[in-house]
Formats: C-alpha cells, sequence, structure tokens
C-alpha cells in the first residue's frame, strides 16, 4: 500500500491542495456573510463600517499579489504555502478577540497576507510542477474546491454561531486551518523529484510541439521582454476590465433577485446555486482547457457571462432565475481559474513565475471597487439593472479586446519561434 502511495503520489498533493483550497476559500466565502449581523450587533457597530474592515484583506492580496512572483522564485513554494496557512491561522484567532472595526481589518489583513501565499498562484505553481498532463483539468478541480468548502463550512460554522457565539466560531475556523496546515508540512512536497518520481505526463508536452504549432505550452519571453511589450499591458487591461464584469455582477445577485419580487429565501437559494455551478464550472473549464486550449475556453466563458448578464436584467421567476445565473455561472472562471491558464499561450512559460501574480492582481483590484460602484449606482438609481446592463456592454468589450490580443501575441510568437529556429 505504502508503494503504491508513493507510486502515486502525484495524487496525493492534488488531495493535499483540495483540502487547502476548500478550507481557506471556504473559510474566506463566508468571512461576511454568516457573521455580519451576528458580530455588528455583538460589538455595536454598523454593517458598513464591517464590510470596510473585512475589505482590508482584498486590498492586502492586491498589493501582495504582484509581489508574489520574487517570493516563490527565492523561496520555492512550500515554505511560502506554509508561511500563508501560519498567517491564516493567526488571523482567524485575532478575529475572535476583535472588539472595534479596526482590530478586525487588521486580523483580516493578516488573512489576507496569508492567503496571497496559499491562492491560484501556489496552486498552479504545484500543478505545473507535478503535471505535465492534465494540467487544466487539476487546477480546476483544486480551485473548484473553494465552493464546496463554502458550502460545508457554511452550515457547520451557523450552528457553531447559533450554540456557542461567533467567537467560538472563529476559533473553529482557526483550528480548521491549524489542521491544513499540520498535513501540508506533513506530505506537501514541491517536486516530484523530492519522491524519486517525475511529473505526470512527463514528455507529453514535447510530444504535443511536434504536433501542434498551435499548443498551449511554449518558452516565450524572459520578464524583462516580456514588460517591453505593449501586449502585456493591453492583457492587464483586458484582465482588469473582465474582472469589473465579473464582480460587478457577482457580489449583487441576490439582493438584484429581491428587487425583481423575489423573496429572501428564493434569492438567497439562487445564490447558493450559482455557487454550486460556479464549482462544477471551474473544474469544467479546467478540463475544457486540456482539450480545446484555455484561449478558447476564455472567450466561451466571457460570450456566456455577457448572456447570463443580459438574461438576469428581466427574470420574473425562479426558472428565469437559475437560467439566467446558470449561464452566467459559466463565465465568472474567467477571473478565478482561465486567466491562471491562458497566459501560458499568450506569454509562454519563462516568464510565468513572475508575471501570474501581476495578472492575477488585475481581477483583484476589480473586486476592491466593483461592488462599491454597483453599489453606488443602486443608491442613485434605485436599481441593479444598469448595473447588468453596464457589465453586459463591457462583457462585449472585452470579447474584442481578447480577440485583439489573441492575434497580436499570435503575430509575436510566430516572429520569435521563427527568430529561434534562423539563430544558430
Amino acid at each position: 500500500m505504502i508503494s503504491w502511495i508513493k507510486k502515486h503520489y502525484h495524487w496525493i498533493i492534488v488531495i493535499v491542495m483540495m483540502l487547502q483550497t476548500a478550507v481557506y476559500g471556504g473559510l474566506a466565502n463566508n468571512l461576511s456573510p454568516i457573521y455580519v449581523i451576528p458580530v455588528t450587533e455583538d460589538l455595536g457597530i454598523s454593517r458598513g463600517d464591517y464590510s470596510l474592515a473585512v475589505s482590508m484583506r482584498s486590498l492586502v492580496i492586491f498589493v501582495a499579489v504582484a509581489f508574489s512572483g520574487p517570493v516563490f522564485q527565492r523561496f520555492g513554494v512550500k515554505k511560502p504555502i506554509v508561511g500563508g496557512l501560519m498567517a491564516v491561522c493567526l488571523g482567524y484567532c485575532l478575529l475572535a478577540i476583535c472588539n472595534s472595526p479596526l482590530t478586525i481589518g487588521l486580523a483580516c489583513s493578516v488573512i489576507g497576507f496569508g492567503e496571497t501565499f496559499i491562492g491560484v498562484v501556489a496552486a498552479n505553481r504545484i500543478v505545473n510542477n507535478w503535471f505535465h498532463r492534465y494540467r487544466g483539468s487539476v487546477f480546476g478541480l483544486i480551485t473548484a474546491c473553494t465552493g464546496l468548502g463554502g458550502g460545508i463550512l457554511s452550515v457547520w460554522l451557523s450552528n457553531v454561531i447559533a450554540t456557542d457565539g461567533w467567537r467560538m466560531s472563529r476559533i473553529c475556523s482557526g483550528i480548521c486551518v491549524l489542521v491544513t496546515l499540520l498535513l501540508t508540512v506533513l506530505l506537501l512536497r514541491e517536486e516530484p523529484k523530492q519522491m524519486k518520481l517525475a511529473p505526470l505526463g512527463e514528455g507529453h508536452i514535447s510530444k504535443e510541439k511536434a504536433q501542434s504549432e498551435n499548443r498551449d505550452h511554449w518558452m516565450g519571453y524572459s520578464m524583462a521582454e516580456l514588460v517591453r511589450k505593449p501586449t502585456f499591458y493591453l492583457a492587464l487591461v483586458t484582465f482588469f476590465l473582465a474582472g469589473i464584469c465579473i464582480y460587478s455582477a457577482f457580489g449583487i445577485v441576490a439582493p438584484h433577485l429581491q428587487n425583481q419580487g423575489m423573496s429572501a429565501s428564493d434569492a438567497a437559494l439562487e445564490n447558493g446555486l450559482m455557487l454550486i455551478f460556479l464549482a462544477v464550472f471551474k473544474f469544467g473549464c479546467g478540463m475544457l482547457s486540456d482539450k480545446i486550449g484555455a484561449k478558447s475556453v476564455c472567450l466561451i466563458c466571457m460570450v456566456f457571462a455577457v448572456i447570463g448578464l443580459w438574461l438576469i436584467c428581466g427574470v420574473d421567476s425562479m426558472l428565469e432565475a437559475t437560467i439566467a445565473i446558470f449561464l452566467f455561472s459559466i463565465g465568472i472562471p474567467i477571473v478565478l481559474v482561465v486567466i491562471s491558464l491562458v497566459t501560458y499561450p499568450l506569454f509562454g512559460y519563462r516568464s510565468h513565475d513572475a508575471s501570474l501574480g501581476i495578472f492575477q492582481a488585475m481581477p483583484a483590484l476589480a473586486s476592491l471597487i466593483a461592488v462599491p460602484i454597483a453599489n453606488a449606482v443602486y443608491d442613485n438609481v434605485g436599481s441593479y439593472i444598469p448595473v447588468f446592463q453596464g457589465a453586459c456592454i463591457l462583457g462585449l468589450i472585452v470579447i474584442g479586446m481578447l480577440l485583439l490580443l489573441y492575434i497580436l501575441t499570435q503575430r509575436d510568437r510566430k516572429k520569435r519561434m521563427k527568430l529561434e529556429t534562423q539563430t544558430p
């Protein structure tokens, strides 16, 4: 049994990363929703102050993720992951003793700093080290666990709040992270060679190279070369606008449905369905990227997002809402999974370690400002419909920018590969 496990240790790595994602992602999904009422009532603070304090997590992630590349390059992947889990564990323990928006904000900042090194950037690096085949499928499976973890932890932590209070619930959250930390220290290996193994499917990429010049993996540019290319900045703007498109709608689906006449329970049910659909489509997008390429999946996501957003505007029944949310959910993984995968075919893997954090910072920045913009629109016009309509228009612009980006990067790639073949 032990020898079989060692031989197939690739899948032990996947299980460890799935557990990490389910715990930290599930806790992050519940950082505000199930706590806003008990915490604000107990501490006597406004919901706005609480939300602002919790948003410090996203702010820290945006700042830190852009600089995470050098940390991973210097220390590898496991050490930053372990440090990140320690910070997240500390952050949740600090939340258990907070008594003001300031201390909540400080605790959430610690959590955000830790999550920088255990998020999609770290998962992407681990998957790339251990898998030469099924990268997209494995990466999608790992990231899909945020929804699963969020659902399970929401039920459990809500029960803890009801019986023992929100402070004990925060302590339980810290214990969950601590258990994940211990398993990570014991089981996670940074590279297959540490277990005397090769990456799963080693050599598969080189065979694809001989068969198709449109493969997703190629050497590409150094970071010094990449920052001098206009397409790099076009990609940053495109990913940022895609984040605005998705996040401006993602956080307001439930209140919009209530404004459309649905009950609070029905709107909550539809919001839960969206999270379930999202978990499925995260994995589906990763798997589909292995089949048809990440660039095609990226476009598919945006097309379905636009259709779903348009349909959500005028829903007036549960059936219509479910269909619209189903279609919109197909597009959400573009900011959670697909960006990490599409940068390979666009710019190659030579600069990927340094550039991925910068690319992922764009949707993180978008998430910081999208929901406040959406709520500001509602405060001024009394409806979220203009937000969804604006997101539709923005989504169409993003589709055009993606097509332009694909054309320009493919042209640069052909020139680069031609130059490399001519170099003795």
